[in-house]
C-alpha cells in the first residue's frame, strides 16, 4: 500500500512552496498519496484537495471576521481527515490554521513537519513553546530562527533545523539581470483577492502619477490584472519578468525576497484596513518593517508604506528606487533548499531511502 503524506497549505506562497518539494518527492515516490488544504499547484499535481487553498488564504482582522463559518467548516474537514493517520504531515507557513491541528495530530501520533518558521522573531517570543508542541520537525528558511527554537524544542523532542530558503533555487540571481535600455517599472500588487482589491486602485494610480512626469515610461503587470489596462502596461505571468524593469512596486510578502535576490530595485506598499493596522501594530513588537529585505537586514534598505496609500508618494519612491541597487539578502543560505526539504521527506516517511545523496545540515 502507497504511503500518504497529508499536505496543507493557506496560501499562494505556500502552494507554491509545497508544490515545488512534493514535485520532486514524486520523482522517487511516484505512488505517493497526497491530500489535504491544496492550492492550484499542488492540485495540477494530482494532490486530492480536501480543502481548496482559496477558502482559508485570507487576511487581515476585517477579512478574517467576515469568513468566520467558512474558515471553521475548513478546520473540522482537516481535523477529520488528520484523524484518518497519515503517514506524515506537512504543514507549510499559515501558523493561525496549522498550529492546533499540528498539535492534536502530534498527539494521535503522526509525525508532523513545520515548514518556514512562525515568524517568533516578529510576534510573541513565547510562543516557541507552541511551536515546539505542534511540530516533530521544524524547516527553518532563515538561519537565524533555529537558535530562537532551541530551548523551546529540547524540550518537546522537535527537531529544528535551517534549510534554505527555495527562491534561491527557482529565480535567477541579480548577476543575471539585464536592466531594460528604456524607462521599464513593474507592478505586483499581490495573488491573493483582496490584495488585488486593495492595490489595484492606488497601484495604477502611482504608474498614472509617474507617467506623468516620465511620459515614455511603460509598466509591466505580474499576476493577476484588471481587464482594462492602458496600452502602456502590459501583463506578465511571473515575478521573474520583472527582473528587466529599473523598479517594482510590490505589495509585502515573499515578493519583496524574489526581487530582491534577481537584482530589482522596489518599493514595498501594503495596503491594510485601519483596524488590521492598529492591531498589527500592537501585536508585533521585535521589528519595525514589514519588507523581508528590511527584516532580514534590520534598517530599511529599501522604502516600504503601510495603512492608506498615497499614490504621488509610490510613485516618487519608485522612479528614485530606479537609481538604487539591489539590497544584500543574509541568511537565507545556499541554493538546494527544495532538494534538501524533499529529500527530508521521503526519509521520513516509513520504508523509504532517501532521494539522493544530498542530506539537510545535521542529519546523521
Amino acid at each position: 500500500m502507497p504511503n500518504s503524506l497529508f499536505v496543507s497549505c493557506a496560501e499562494p506562497s505556500g502552494d507554491r512552496l509545497a508544490a515545488d518539494v512534493i514535485r520532486a518527492v514524486q520523482r522517487a515516490l511516484p505512488d505517493l498519496h497526497i491530500y489535504g488544504c491544496c492550492g492550484p499547484r499542488l492540485r495540477s499535481l494530482g494532490a486530492e484537495s480536501v480543502v481548496d487553498m482559496e477558502t482559508v488564504a485570507v487576511m487581515g482582522v476585517t477579512a478574517v471576521l467576515q469568513r468566520v463559518r467558512p474558515l471553521l467548516q475548513a478546520r473540522r474537514r482537516l481535523r477529520a481527515k488528520l484523524t484518518e493517520g497519515p503517514d506524515l504531515a506537512l504543514f507549510v507557513d499559515g501558523p493561525s490554521l496549522h498550529l492546533p491541528l499540528a498539535r492534536e495530530a502530534r498527539k494521535r501520533g503522526v509525525t508532523t513537519v513545520g515548514l518556514v518558521c512562525p515568524q517568533v522573531w516578529a510576534w510573541k517570543p513565547e510562543r516557541t513553546t507552541e511551536i515546539a508542541k505542534a511540530y516533530a520537525h521544524l524547516w527553518c528558511l532563515f538561519d537565524f530562527e533555529p537558535p530562537l527554537m532551541q530551548a523551546a524544542a529540547a524540550v518537546h523532542d522537535c527537531v529544528v533545523r535551517h534549510v534554505g530558503h527555495p527562491v534561491l533555487d527557482r529565480l535567477p540571481d541579480a548577476s543575471q539581470r539585464q536592466r531594460s535600455p528604456t524607462a521599464l517599472f513593474g507592478l505586483a500588487p499581490g495573488s491573493r483577492q483582496q490584495e488585488l482589491e486593495r492595490h489595484i486602485k492606488p497601484f495604477l494610480e502611482a504608474a498614472h502619477h509617474v507617467r506623468r512626469t516620465h511620459p515614455g515610461a511603460h509598466f509591466l503587470w505580474a499576476g493577476t490584472a484588471p481587464d482594462a489596462l492602458p496600452d502602456w502596461i502590459r501583463p506578465v505571468p511571473s515575478i521573474v519578468d520583472l527582473q528587466p524593469c529599473h523598479a517594482v512596486l510590490s505589495k509585502s510578502g515573499t515578493v519583496t525576497l524574489e526581487l530582491a535576490w534577481m537584482g530589482v530595485p522596489q518599493v514595498v506598499a501594503h495596503a491594510v484596513s485601519p483596524l488590521t493596522h492598529a492591531v498589527g501594530r500592537m501585536l508585533v513588537r521585535h521589528v519595525d518593517h514589514i519588507a523581508l529585505p528590511n527584516v532580514l537586514n534590520r534598517q530599511a534598505v529599501v522604502p516600504e508604506f503601510v495603512g492608506a496609500l498615497q499614490p504621488a508618494t509610490l510613485a516618487h519612491a519608485l522612479v528614485q528606487a530606479a537609481d538604487q541597487t539591489a539590497p544584500p539578502l543574509p541568511h537565507v543560505g545556499s541554493r538546494g533548499a527544495t532538494t534538501r526539504m524533499a529529500d527530508a521527506l521521503v526519509e521520513l516517511l516509513p520504508s523509504t531511502g532517501p532521494l539522493r545523496s544530498s542530506r539537510l545540515p545535521g542529519a546523521p
